[in-house]
């Protein structure tokens, strides 16, 4: 077998080809479905966003990944000539079935074991790394403005009121870590000193839908989900564009709750026009959520937070309605329609690269000769897929 096809094999192992395959499908459905239609909450597009991330967990229900493949070993050139001059009067050795190791099952299965690690890395944090990452646990005593809204926001949403932090830094942001009981809200001093008290009491409501939405858990399993398919590009895409309806969702329901949306717009301008967003350090990447985006991503496809201006016309703008059945009726056919079609597509590219570079056994094959020396019957030798039984060659 030469370079290119042995490239092709290793990229149509199944669990590897329609995991990708899937997410692929599904994602340019469910994108398609939300730029067109219009209808659907934050919180509904959060899912939908989501969804194609679940794929690679259906195949790994039907083609679970193997760190080896089979496949027939090549026969000598002048072997395979001889066989076909002396016919079955020239006895042959059975044909030799080779193991080739399985760079993408390799790629597969570390994703599963990294996307568990994540889960359970994210979901019991603690909060112990924030006094390392200098935030200033405060006393009862200590910022009592502060502690007085924190307390006010958590009672208006039925919430346990969080601890409070202080970080010490002249950029004013805020974000909440862990969850329940154990939840921390930080303030920087920067946002204290900078922020009307309506100002700041917009930007814990904020913080506090997080909590009340189970945004934690979400954004748990969203980056798990990323990685167990670490290599594919399409689920970083997912995962990000699920977080920012996120924080529409956080934006939109603080004002729903009753705080006011022209403060969320003063403190959303009054961050992205400071002096930078927060340097949190070896907070960036951890399981929280801040007011502000990280500035290492600019881009608004590859950032975890939508911008302050998409943000503040979101506020302005209607979320959509989630209870229009009809609407959601007709974009889940819609999409269903469009996975089948994609799905259908890729089974149908699987098999044609399969017959065309892979299934070529050599002429004992259609004998019999390989089932009676290895056992294989019709084996997945390949790919998993059945080699179709055909005529024996004409002597």
């Amino acid at each position: 077998m030469g370079l290119m096809e042995e490239v092709v094999a290793q990229l149509m192992q199944p669990y590897f080809y329609y995991s990708v395959g899937a997410m692929l499908a599904s994602f340019l459905a469910v994108n398609l479905v939300l730029r067109f239609t219009k209808v659907f909450s934050h919180r509904v597009r959060s899912y939908l966003h989501i969804a194609p991330l679940l794929s690679p967990l259906f195949a790994l229900l039907v083609f679970p990944p193997e760190l080896y493949y089979y496949r027939m070993g090549d026969l000598p050139p002048a072997v395979d000539h001889i066989s076909f001059i002396a016919g079955p009067f020239m006895p042959l050795g059975p044909p030799q079935v080779v193991s080739v190791f399985s760079y993408t099952g390799m790629l597969c299965i570390t994703g599963l074991v990294l996307g568990m690690f994540i889960l359970l890395f994210c979901l019991n944090p603690g909060t112990g790394w924030l006094k390392r990452c200098g935030v200033i646990n405060c006393t009862e005593e200590d910022f009592p403005e502060a502690q007085l809204i924190v307390q006010r926001c958590a009672d208006r949403l039925g919430l346990d009121t969080p601890k409070l932090g202080i970080l010490e830094d002249l950029r004013p942001n805020a974000f909440i870590a862990g969850r329940g009981r154990k939840s921390v809200i930080i303030l920087s001093l920067g946002l204290l000193d900078s922020f009307t008290d309506e100002e700041v009491e917009a930007a814990v409501a904020h913080e506090m839908m997080h909590l009340s939405h189970g945004d934690h858990i979400f954004r748990s399993i969203a980056m798990a989900l990323a990685a167990v398919s670490f290599f594919n590009p399409l689920a970083y895409f997912c995962a990000t564009a699920a977080l920012r309806e996120r924080e529409h969702w956080a934006d939109t329901g603080s004002i729903k709750e009753g705080y006011s949306a022209a403060a969320l717009e003063d403190a959303l301008r009054k961050v992205s026009a400071g002096p930078g967003k927060i340097g949190v350090g070896a907070l960036r990447g951890m399981n929280l959520w801040l007011l502000a985006g990280s500035p290492l991503l600019p881009k608004r496809w590859l950032s975890f937070h939508p911008s302050a201006d998409q943000r503040i016309e979101a506020i302005n703008r209607p979320d959509g309605v989630s209870k229009s059945w009809a609407y959601v009726g007709l974009a889940l056919v819609i999409t269903t329609i469009l996975c089948f079609t994609f799905l259908t597509s890729f089974h149908e590219v699987h098999e044609i690269i399969v017959a065309d570079h892979m299934l070529r056994p050599p002429a004992m094959m259609a004998h019999g000769a390989l089932a009676d020396h290895t056992g294989f019957h019709e084996g997945n030798l390949t790919l998993g897929f059945r080699i179709p039984p055909g005529p024996p060659p004409s002597s």
